[in-house]
């Protein structure tokens, strides 16, 4: 090749994947695509779960980029909708704490709702169900949107609720609310 034919090298149109036509305008990923073809001959049923299963472990890199102090996610070996994790918290009234949990991520990903958040270890927490060990995150997570919440925002969110506890109109454990309330109250004198 010879240094003046550089023309060759520039980008001339799109970087979108160009997909069959579907409902909408997201692929599976909720990454823009493009339409090419007017009838489903590209789509195999057998390789969404392969998709799906792809999306969810690139998921999983994202947070294992972030660092996330004191906390450690993994999922399971047998299903990529099921994690495992556990948070030490380093500081606050949880400190040197170890607190086992599952994410449980809808088989409907990445169109569902928020991934749910029980914890394993019993946790006197505003926000979790004393019953259930159910975190509630709805709150801040009103609405889950495809391509811009992201599972490591859970956990991050999660692992920041241990040092500063969300006043919230609507705790899960009242008991728990009522005391932080005053423990805040006490320290700070607010």
């Amino acid at each position: 090749m010879s240094g003046n034919n550089d023309d060759a090298f520039h980008r001339t149109g799109s970087f979108r994947r160009v997909l069959p036509p579907g409902n909408d305008t997201t692929g599976i990923s909720g990454i823009a695509v493009k339409s090419t073809n007017t009838n489903n001959t590209y789509i195999n049923e057998q390789y969404i779960p392969f998709f799906l299963e792809y999306t969810l472990m690139s998921e999983f890199n994202i947070l294992s980029k972030k660092l996330i102090p004191g906390v450690y996610v993994i999922p399971a070996d047998k299903t990529p909708f099921i994690w495992f994790g556990v948070i030490f918290p380093r500081y606050g009234l949880y400190k040197n704490g170890v607190f086992r949990f599952r994410l449980l991520i809808d088989k409907n990903w990445p169109n569902c709702d928020y991934p749910k958040v029980i914890f394993e270890t019993p946790l006197f927490h505003p926000l979790v169900n004393p019953d259930t060990g159910e975190m509630s995150i709805q709150y801040h997570f009103p609405e889950w949107k495809k391509g811009v919440s992201r599972i490591w925002h859970v956990i991050d969110h999660v692992s920041k609720s241990f040092y500063d506890i969300p006043r919230t109109k609507t705790p899960e454990n009242l008991e728990a609310a009522e005391l932080y309330i005053l423990y805040f109250l006490f320290i700070f004198g607010q």
